[in-house]
């Protein structure tokens, strides 16, 4: 098992994950409880969303 870090938000981290050949993106989050700072995750979870170059 292969990990790397690709991104990181105050509240998320992006890493790669690589098993054998099959290779993904996963993301994991904290939620704020504040309706501006969650607004702030959701831009950062767009912005991951259209960089889809393998499965996430």
């Amino acid at each position: 098992v292969d990990v790397m870090i690709k991104d990181h938000f105050f509240q998320a981290v992006t890493i790669s994950v690589k098993v054998n050949n099959n290779e993904w993106n996963l993301t994991s989050v904290y939620g704020s409880p504040s309706p501006g700072t969650r607004e702030q995750l959701w831009s950062y979870l767009k912005d991951k969303s259209d960089q889809g170059d393998k499965p996430w």
